[in-house]
């Protein structure tokens, strides 16, 4: 990156204390036990193991498939039996948590994902997992990295991607899973290369109100040398053009690999970075682009 935040510097001793208010954690965590161990329902462990063969399925197994994947995420316990989902089944109260509304430009819950796959109103089950997306990137920018709401969404997120690569085959070609033989192989999909180009060329081409390119900050990594405090920080650091390399190396076999690189993008960027700083607004802004619904697109 060609320039970085000088107040990131001037700030780096305590940048806690500048960050906005964050939404209250709900459970108590034990000590040493924040290594959080997700562990699938009966139910999913059962639907994961089923074969495909139905390509033509409706609406009624896309809400079936749908409804199973917010069931394995509502159902997901740490190792040491806590419930995880409790407190991503409803939105922030805006009264107590109006920062949350500033920050967070998308907000969603549990509860929306059963109303909208209640009513029908995802075409794919890929818009579904888009959601899921949204949740957990939302819980993880709005409150602090390592807090327990922060690692819970990270681990949910985790099961909520796994789950998808192995419901949607049951769906037939209309989504960009791959099947068990393209995984065994060296090369990514066509299916699949295709989405990771279309969603990627979306996120490097969007600007602002002013026609200001948003990806630039993030298309290559910060010169080592002058910003050493940055790899002290950010322990995996990534950037569009090793993402473009992977790429083209097909180095990519399923959504989820793709997915996890771009999250790194931001996530990094918010980490190092001062809130609400240009850098940390971009980074921000390019994360909601890309885990919007593909209905909403």
């Amino acid at each position: 990156m060609s320039k970085r935040e000088l107040s990131r510097l001037a700030g780096s001793a305590d940048v806690e204390g500048s960050r906005p208010k964050r939404r209250r954690d709900t459970t108590t965590y034990a000590e040493g036990s924040s290594d959080v161990d997700v562990t699938m329902s009966e139910a999913g462990k059962a639907t994961s193991r089923q074969n495909g063969g139905a390509s033509n399925r409706g609406n009624d197994s896309l809400k079936e498939l749908g409804l199973h994947l917010l069931q394995t995420v509502k159902e997901a316990k740490a190792k040491d039996g806590r419930q995880l989902a409790a407190a991503f089944l409803t939105k922030p109260p805006r009264k107590i948590y109006p920062d949350y509304y500033q920050v967070i430009k998308t907000p969603i819950a549990l509860d929306d994902i059963k109303k909208r796959l209640d009513s029908n109103v995802y075409p794919k089950l890929q818009a579904v997992m888009a959601d899921f997306e949204l949740l957990f990137n939302n819980a993880m920018t709005y409150n602090i990295k390592d807090s327990v709401i922060w690692k819970d969404a990270r681990d949910m997120l985790k099961l909520a991607q796994n789950t998808y690569e192995k419901l949607a085959p049951l769906l037939g070609a209309g989504e960009a899973v791959q099947d068990d033989d393209d995984k065994r192989g060296n090369s990514t999909t066509p299916s699949l290369d295709a989405m990771i180009r279309s969603r990627l060329q979306k996120l490097i081409e969007k600007t602002d109100k002013d026609g200001r390119t948003l990806s630039t900050e993030f298309m290559q990594l910060p010169n080592r040398k002058q910003w050493a405090i940055y790899y002290q920080q950010i322990k995996n650091p990534r950037c569009f053009d090793g993402i473009l390399k992977k790429l083209k190396r097909k180095d990519y076999h399923t959504s989820a690999d793709f997915a996890s690189d771009v999250e790194l993008i931001f996530s990094n960027a918010m980490d190092f970075n001062l809130p609400h700083s240009g850098i940390w607004e971009d980074a921000l802004t390019l994360r909601a682009t890309y885990v919007r619904p593909p209905i909403a697109l």
